[in-house]
């Protein structure tokens, strides 16, 4: 079985194509590499599976759930997070402080003050 399936993607940004159909099966319990050259997409497709962008076509399928046009934090409750590339953005501040820099903003107090508990148990609020 699949643990995600990328069938006939595409993205356009305007007149600009980023990616054209893409097809992509990750078996379950496997490790794959997306390679190529600088401007080849490879970040649109990443954008594209963690929510930052929906496809303009096709469908994004993680064991067995469509994740076209879900918001990014109901694709991280499926299990699907990301990294990004700079690694010190904060020169100064340790682990721990961080951390929490790397939340997406919220919008209700509801939502600010679960995750003010979370990063106390996590001891992330300094």
């Amino acid at each position: 079985m699949a643990e995600l399936t990328i069938e006939n993607v595409s993205k356009r940004f305007g007149g600009l194509l980023a990616v054209e159909n893409l097809d992509l099966t990750v078996p379950q319990g496997k490790i794959l590499s997306l390679i190529g050259p600088n401007g080849a997409g490879k970040t649109t497709v990443f954008n594209m599976v963690t929510g930052v962008y929906p496809p303009t076509e096709g469908a994004i399928i993680f064991k067995g759930h469509k994740l076209n046009n879900l918001r990014s934090n109901r694709i991280i409750a499926h299990g699907i997070a990301r990294t990004f590339q700079n690694i010190r953005l904060f020169k100064s501040m340790t682990v721990g402080p961080s951390g929490p820099c790397s939340k997406p903003a919220m919008k209700s107090r509801k939502k600010k003050a679960s995750a003010k508990r979370r990063s106390r148990f996590w001891n992330l609020s300094g």
